[in-house]
């Protein structure tokens, strides 16, 4: 039976955050493609209930000391008692910084295997555009994390990214291994006809990401309060995982709920008569788009959410508001406000959604990545 080893940060919160569902549902697929599968989650003390998740998939799931910041902090994992009695056939990393503290060390241990590094975002994209709207890195930062990102892609035999764009960017770059796209999993289920006959809206994300953090609280700031709340009767739901103390102030605002995460987002989802994405920068394929779109909510999205989402854009599958023009998400509100255009709208996101986030379409691809160890 071939093996398969995956390191990530933490454990992969599948029900709190699209990239650790990403995660989750490959590592399930990896298990049921025939590989026997060992994860191991840099930080994880305290989080039973994604070990047992994993366990129960027959996954056998290690923690090492943690936490994630400062790797490697691994003193509990006996690697190369750990290599020597699997050989494992493919090494995957989640996330480049992980993959340039362990892969070195790993391809001394394990020499034949192939190395996979899944960059789920590139992080040196997200921080070169954090850095020109708030400030937050140095360009002097931007270009030493951008070295090292690409040295790290240049050392895998595969490298593993979420959009076309991803891969364009690595091509330009000069990064020349074998690049896959595996984009976020959804399971897209039959669309129910349904009409929300309410005017609430709804932001999703994990609070965790700065960028998410940024985009709401500039969107009830900017945009709801002063322009959309006096001429939109709805109000603005807020929902996702470790609200900080500046998201949960938002709640101060007149007809803006922060909920923090709920266990079922698609009870709410129901309800709502759109989704929004409402980001100033950021990377990667943006869970909160994919997940709407898969049960059906028509999504409103700046283009630095849809980054990477051009087939939705050139469909006219979702409505893009423009940063520098407040009115623009009070006109997008408007066009849905016609019940053909609402549905007509949800159909065709739904239907790329199907297309392009679907476990079976992340399964033909794993299949070919895992291909290289046979």
């Amino acid at each position: 039976m071939p093996s398969l080893l995956m390191i990530d940060k933490v454990l992969p919160w599948f029900d709190r955050a699209s990239g650790s569902k990403r995660t989750f549902e490959l590592l399930r697929m990896m298990k049921s493609l025939g590989f026997r599968v060992v994860f191991v989650a840099i930080e994880g003390r305290g989080q039973d209930i994604y070990v047992r998740a994993l366990r129960q998939e027959g996954i056998e799931t290690l923690l090492t000391d943690g936490p994630a910041i400062g790797m490697p902090n691994a003193g509990s994992i006996p690697w190369a008692e750990l290599c020597e009695r699997e050989q494992f056939d493919i090494v995957w990393l989640t996330f480049w910084d992980v993959a340039y503290y362990y892969l070195p060390r790993l391809r001394d241990l394990l020499p034949k295997a192939i190395m996979v590094v899944d960059s789920v975002d590139l992080e040196f994209v997200r921080k070169e555009l954090e850095s020109a709207v708030v400030g937050q890195t140095t360009p002097q930062e931007v270009i030493h994390r951008r070295v090292l990102e690409l040295s790290v892609y240049q050392a895998a035999d595969v490298v593993i990214v979420v959009s076309k764009s991803d891969e364009r960017r690595l091509r330009m770059e000069g990064i020349d291994k074998p690049i896959f796209i595996i984009s976020n999993i959804h399971e897209v289920k039959e669309l129910e006809e349904f009409y929300p006959y309410s005017e609430e809206i709804i932001f999703v994300g994990n609070f965790n990401h700065l960028p998410n953090r940024d985009g709401i609280t500039w969107f009830v700031n900017s945009i709801f309060v002063p322009v959309v709340s006096g001429a939109w009767a709805g109000g603005l739901h807020v929902v996702g995982n470790a609200p900080t103390p500046d998201i949960l102030a938002l709640d101060g605002n007149e007809r803006v709920y922060v909920y923090g995460w709920v266990e079922d987002i698609n009870l709410l989802y129901r309800s709502m008569f759109a989704a929004l994405a409402p980001l100033r920068y950021g990377a990667g394929v943006k869970g909160k788009i994919t997940e709407a779109l898969s049960v059906g909510v028509p999504v409103i999205a700046t283009n630095e959410a849809l980054v990477g989402m051009e087939e939705l854009v050139e469909a006219d599958a979702v409505l893009v508001a423009d940063v520098l023009r407040p009115g623009s998400w009070l006109e997008a509100l408007w066009r849905l406000n016609d019940r053909a255009e609402w549905s007509s709208i949800r159909r065709r996101a739904w239907e790329i959604g199907a297309e392009l986030f679907s476990h079976q379409r992340a399964l033909g691809i794993l299949r070919q990545i895992l291909a290289f160890s046979r």
